[in-house]
């Protein structure tokens, strides 16, 4: 006996599941893991598959419902059905099909369907049997399709599906376990068909046909076959007296083993509410023989049917026989069906296709077909009995068939909340556009300000270095040619020629240092040593300029001003030279006294002379390029000055 299975539930045919195992994988990844590519290719695979599976179109008219077990106020611990098959079969799948009823409000739902169960099997050694599968999953409804189930293949006589009831939305809200057909197969056989079944409770209403245990097994399902291949098929109806037989024969052109016929309803209209009866055309009872002679005189009856009542036929009328090995076979209505149109005295044979099976499979498709007499009144073709189709299109096997349905329930299921997955995307995909739109927007405004604050730098930049030039030229050629007149005014007075020839070269050197100065006037901006000394410079212009004038320097925190950058140096100096020039032009002072002075955070230049003073209305007004070279400097400049004291300049400027 093999080992207790673990719980599975199959979600697909097995040749189906290979062809799209990431669309219904049994631990499928989060939808929110998956990227927006992957889910559309999800989309895409389910449409194109839903686009090759059958479509689940419901039968109308009347047929019986299933098996339903009593009706409960409260919920029993179990409810159960078990079907006894009547030779050992190793088993792979059991569907089970539930009863269906018809919301106002949410359309076609299933009723009475179990959310939790389990499949026990055994066989006539072990009555106790062993559990094959549980299955525990309220996601199973809402449904309509079929829910299949697949197995490790296992040697049963019987199988006992225990579930625990669920509320009946049609019985009152009582609590009721409700199964239309349940199929067990072995390969492609339906080892179930018309087997006995037993169940733990059974309906208490006087519809006995409609809805009983033995429905179970009849092989008539709440579905019409409606494939998505072929092309539709056309159903033959052919008219005759009733006082008469009439039959099909089949020649399958040489012996073969056959173990059963499948009949195919008409189904001729799909008018609401229906013009015929769901049993239109289908004999009240008939006969199946098989002979090897054209003439049947070996003839053998291999399946006699005979209905009831109108609940014992459906879509698919499936008749099973002992194999035997035929070459002729030969379907006899004996007692036809009556139409509402016809005559009292006319009765009616229609059928949508004519299976001859073995193992499953039908041998009569494409075969010769015959009527036993020629009516005038006949509808159809007779040769589409044969032809693999039915009214929406091609025949597919029983279990491919069933199968097909579950999985189109499995991807329509999951199709919506990928769907809904991937709109959840898109919307989160507009709002990043959105937002990079108004970013780029906004980037765009930021790029073109910075062009228009950056040109706006530029000119400013511009108007500062002609202004910074300007001022360079004023005060360092200004400075050396002040210094050049007086030195030649003094040496115009040289006592001596090596006075003189001393006189002539300090010319000389100014002269070079005003010559490299206009050269390198526009360097002098960026340069890094020019007056890294500035101290000693200091005292070599005062020296020059003030020529003809007593002058003293005192420094004060020499090392603090190692500190200034070398523009500052530059303009310092520069402003410094400025200052004694205008001194000795304007001042008529005789002494000159210059302090400098700094400490961390700032640096303090004082000139003071003993000259004339400014003029009243200046008198605390520097002059103009001394005040351009304290803005350059952003320094603060003060200016005092009276006639008694002469004037005194004093520049701040943080470090």
């Amino acid at each position: 006996m093999p080992p207790k299975l673990s719980k599975t539930i199959l979600l697909g045919f097995t040749t189906l599941v290979m062809a799209v195992p990431t669309l219904i994988a049994e631990k499928p990844l989060p939808l929110e893991t998956l990227t927006i590519r992957e889910l559309e290719t999800q989309i895409t695979e389910i449409d194109a598959t839903l686009d090759t599976l059958a479509h689940s179109t419901l039968r109308s008219g009347v047929g019986n419902v299933g098996w339903i077990s009593q009706p409960t106020k409260a919920p029993k611990p179990s409810e159960w059905v078990q079907i006894f098959i009547e030779e050992p079969a190793v088993i792979d799948q059991i569907i089970l099909v539930p009863v269906i009823w018809r919301d106002s409000d949410k359309g076609y739902q299933s009723d009475g369907f179990p959310s939790e169960f389990k499949i026990i099997a055994g066989t006539d050694e072990n009555s106790a049997g062993v559990t094959i599968a549980e299955v525990s999953d309220t996601s199973l409804t809402p449904r309509i399709a079929p829910f299949v189930l697949s197995l490790s293949p296992i040697e049963v006589t019987w199988i006992r599906i225990e579930a625990t009831p669920v509320r009946s939305q049609v019985w009152n809200d009582d609590y009721t376990f409700q199964l239309a057909e349940v199929l067990i197969f072995s390969g492609e056989k339906n080892v179930a068909l018309k087997q006995r079944v037993k169940a733990s409770s059974k309906m208490g209403i006087n519809i006995s046909h409609a809805i009983t245990s033995r429905a179970l097994v009849d092989g008539l399902v709440p579905y019409l076959m409606d494939a998505a291949t072929g092309k539709k098929g056309e159903p033959f109806i052919t008219f005759y007296r009733s006082e008469l037989e009439h039959s099909f024969t089949i020649d399958l052109e040489q012996p073969q083993p056959v173990d059963g016929v499948n009949l195919h309803a008409v189904d001729i209209l799909e008018n609401v509410p229906r013009i015929h009866h769901a049993d239109y055309g289908m004999p009240k009872k008939l006969e199946v023989t098989g002979a090897n002679q054209a003439d049947f005189s070996d003839q053998k009856t291999l399946v006699t049917f005979e209905r009831d009542s109108l609940y014992q036929t459906g879509s698919i009328l499936m008749l099973r026989f002992p194999e035997a090995k035929y070459r002729y076979i030969r379907i006899t209505a004996i007692e036809g069906y009556q139409a509402p149109e016809a005559k009292k005295v006319m009765s009616c044979f229609g059928l949508a296709e004519i299976e001859i099976i073995h193992n499953e499979s039908n041998i009569a498709q494409g075969k010769p077909i015959v009527e036993n007499r020629s009516n005038k009144t006949s509808q159809g073709s007779l040769t589409g009995l044969t032809d693999g189709r039915d009214h929406f299109g091609d025949i597919l096997p029983l279990k491919k068939w069933l199968n097909q349905l579950a999985l189109r329930h499995d991807l329509e299921q999951a199709r919506p909340a990928i769907a809904a997955e991937l709109q959840l995307r898109y919307s989160k995909q507009k709002t990043y556009l959105r937002i990079m739109y108004w970013v780029a927007g906004v980037l765009i405004v930021v790029v073109l300000l910075v062009i228009l604050i950056d040109r706006i730098v530029r000119m400013r930049h511009v108007a500062q270095l002609k202004q910074r030039f300007a001022a360079d030229l004023h005060d360092e050629l200004g400075a050396n040619l002040h210094s050049i007149g007086l030195i030649s005014d003094l040496a115009k007075d040289a006592d001596s020629a090596e006075e003189w020839q001393t006189l002539s070269q300090r010319i000389r050197d100014l002269t070079e240092r005003t010559g490299t100065a206009v050269r390198h006037c526009t360097n002098m901006l960026e340069a890094k040593s020019l007056y890294i000394g500035l101290v000693e410079d200091m005292k070599r212009s005062a020296e020059r300029i003030t020529t003809n004038l007593a002058h003293s320097i005192t420094i004060e925190g020499e090392a603090y001003l190692e500190k200034l950058k070398p523009r500052q140096r530059v303009d310092l100096f520069l402003f410094y030279k400025e200052s004694l020039v205008n001194i000795c032009r304007h001042s008529g002072a005789t002494e000159v006294e210059t302090h400098l002075s700094a400490d961390p955070k700032y640096v303090t230049l004082t000139i003071h002379d003993n000259g004339v003073g400014l003029p009243a209305q200046a008198s605390r007004t520097a002059p103009k390029s001394l005040q351009r070279r304290a803005e350059l400097l952003k320094a603060q400049l003060t200016v005092a000055s009276n006639d008694s004291e002469g004037t005194s300049i004093c520049l701040k400027l943080r470090i």
